[in-house]
């Protein structure tokens, strides 16, 4: 492509000092210059919509940490969890049908009536006070047909919002309010339809940044489109190369040139589109240097405590042959760090044998963190052609944080196992709490004679109390991808507040005599069985913080986890108490809380609740979260319902005191 590239340049070249020499009066009558005008300005026109700029994308954004969404950061997902779905779709009627539901179910629950009657009051909007919202999802509603001004309007993003979209937000709003929760704040709301039928918004997405974990990754499809190669030095990978597009406006400008001086007769036009498309040619030509780098990386710790800061120090050194005239450096940080100081990046100019170095400092987080390989963006002496290429660096820091405060007075629910200990049960023995008296019989103990009684009353009694037996227990996590959300974007997410509460839970049920264990409901093998002393409590630590089911940010493939599910209730023994640790954002984990109550092991969710009630889509998230926790607790499991801003202790002493999780 370069040699075609520099053959048309000297040709243009060579034609535009023909036509300087030999223009005259009769050039602009003749067919020559209107065609080769024509032809000039459609191929600059070409050139300035396809040339492109920069196809390889910005930089990976190192220096933050993934971010985790909110419950309801998507309407179709908010709408899905309501109706048993994983998405809805967008469609004006895909959202008015699935509200309907939404309805139907709320009123049910809320007024304790059957289904069919809840559906009554929909379909002829007796549910709710707004008479848009009732309108709105009243059987007889039909879709308005939308004038070719309206389209217009809503292809181009202005004009305001359609009369659908308010209704559908008032809908949602009506529903949520039916449900108890009301707006802190009513910011404005996701988008509700996609772009050609009304408001549309950018659907979320999350990059990952750029890392040799993946062997190399898919080559772009850039200019040739080639495949990743390792390099003369193995510790550097090119990854992807593509034109910068820096020479766009020249192409264009040389084609438009040409063209004008051929038909307008004009010499010093010609020749300033020749010299322009020589300029172009000449950036055409010129090659990437050869890329070897050597990166070295030194850590202030690879092992600290939470919140503990790391400072970090980056030698990036060229090893190769050839000068790098253009040579930007990114850190691969770890997705679950943030740089809190300095930079993770650097610009320079490398010179053979030359080296540069920065430093910046991150913030420790739970798990195990690995260094995987800085990317190297270079381009050639024009400034054409940019190259990525990935030096491996392995590093790692290994943050494993303690298991966090015993809490005491963890509700367990009344079950005996075949272990003695402190699961309160429905038979008197030996105890703490007073269960009642019997007539005494010969071997009771001394000290269990009511002696007060004898004294009044002459006759020996013994006095039992309430029996107590050791629980087996199996705290459960979800590590499914459902559990990385947050009400703040930038703070510790649901799988982090479960991790530590797990944490808190271990060493309160083993300080209180029962034998515990830890599982994770993901596709990675995250088994513990039920035990107790030094040695397990370390391997609980360990598993808490470094198991890849448990990583503080998502796999990036979250597939099915129904083996998963039949693998821990097939591990779990019989007569076991389950702790399942999940935000209930979606019907999934209340599915999977019933199949093991189904398997015979009492089960109590423990859930801290990540919903916002900003938007009418955060607010229907919200509502779809509530009903799960009504609905579980209808079939006899226990709820603990964790507010995000209370301390777990608080959630589970009013659990104890109410006894049903409320």
């Amino acid at each position: 492509m370069r040699r075609w590239l520099v053959a048309v340049g000297v040709g243009a070249f060579a034609l535009a000092g023909a036509v300087a020499a030999t223009v005259g009066e009769s050039t602009a009558g003749s067919v020559l210059g209107p065609v080769a005008a024509a032809v000039a300005v459609v191929a600059a026109a070409w050139v300035a919509y396809a040339g492109g700029g920069d196809r390889l994308g910005p930089l990976p954004a190192v220096e933050s940490p993934v971010a985790s969404d909110p419950p309801g950061a998507r309407l179709n997902v908010a709408l899905g969890s309501l109706v048993g779905r994983a998405h809805v779709e967008l469609t004006p009627r895909g959202v008015r049908d699935a509200l309907r539901r939404a309805a139907t179910a709320v009123v049910s629950v809320r007024e304790g009536v059957p289904g069919s009657v809840a559906r009554e009051r929909v379909d002829d909007g007796s549910w709710t006070e707004d008479a848009v919202a009732a309108r709105y999802l009243a059987s007889e509603w039909s879709l308005p047909e939308s004038s070719v001004a309206e389209r217009v309007r809503d292809a181009l993003g202005v004009g305001g919002d359609r009369p659908v979209v308010v209704a559908a937000r008032a809908a949602a709003d009506a529903v949520a309010e039916r449900a108890g929760i009301h707006g802190d704040g009513d910011a404005p709301s996701s988008s509700w339809f996609p772009p050609a039928a009304g408001l549309g918004a950018v659907p979320h997405t999350v990059s990952l940044p750029a890392s040799a974990a993946d062997g190399g990754g898919e080559a772009s499809d850039g200019d040739g489109g080639e495949d990743a190669s390792v390099g003369e030095d193995a510790g550097t990978v090119r990854r992807e190369r593509a034109r910068t597009g820096r020479y766009r406006g020249a192409g264009a400008f040389a084609l438009v040139a040409l063209g004008v001086g051929t038909f307008a007769g004009s010499p010093a036009t010609a020749f300033a589109g020749a010299v322009a498309a020589a300029y172009v040619a000449w950036g055409g030509a010129a090659s990437a240097p050869s890329v070897d780098l050597a990166v070295s990386r030194s850590l202030s710790t690879t092992d600290p405590d939470p919140g503990e800061r790391v400072r970090v120090a980056v030698t990036v050194e060229n090893v190769g042959d050839d000068a790098l005239r253009e040579c930007r450096v990114v850190d691969g940080v770890p997705a679950a760090l943030s740089v809190v100081d300095g930079s993770a990046r650097a610009h320079c100019s490398l010179a053979s044998g030359d080296a540069t170095s920065f430093e910046y400092v991150v913030e420790a987080r739970r798990g195990v963190h690995a260094y995987e390989g800085a990317l190297a963006v270079v381009t050639d002496r024009a400034g054409a052609i940019e190259e990525r290429h990935v030096v491996h660096a392995p590093d790692e820091l290994e943050c494993v944080p303690p298991l966090g405060d015993a809490t005491r007075d963890v509700p367990l629910r009344e079950h005996t196992t075949r272990y003695a200990g402190n699961v309160d049960t429905d038979e008197g023995g030996s105890g703490l709490e007073f269960f009642g008296t019997r007539e005494y019989r010969r071997g009771d103990p001394l000290s269990r004679v009511d002696w007060n009684r004898f004294a009044r009353t002459g006759a020996l009694s013994t006095v039992e109390f309430r029996e107590e037996r050791a629980a087996s227990i199996v705290l459960v996590v979800d590590g499914r991808a459902a559990g990385y959300v947050a009400p703040d974007a930038g703070g510790p997410h649901a799988l982090d507040r479960a991790v530590d509460a797990a944490g808190s839970l271990y060493d309160a049920l083993v300080a209180s005599g029962n034998r515990v264990g830890v599982a994770a409901v993901s596709t990675s093998e995250c088994w513990l069985p039920p035990g107790s002393g030094r040695g397990h409590r370390e391997r609980v630590r360990d598993l808490l913080a470094t198991n890849p089911a448990l990583s503080p940010v998502p796999a990036a493939r979250n597939l099915r986890v129904t083996q998963s599910v039949d693998r821990l209730r097939r591990r779990i023994p019989d007569g076991a108490q389950v702790f399942f640790l999940t935000p209930l954002c979606d019907d999934r984990a209340a599915t999977i809380a019933r199949r093991f109550e189904a398997g015979g092991r009492a089960v109590t969710v423990l859930s801290p609740d990540p919903t916002l009630a900003r938007t009418p889509s955060h607010r229907l998230a919200r509502v779809g979260r509530r009903l799960r926790v009504t609905g579980l607790r209808g079939s006899g499991v226990r709820v603990v319902d964790w507010a995000w801003d209370e301390p777990l202790g608080v959630a589970l002493s009013r659990t104890t005191v109410w006894g049903d999780g409320r």
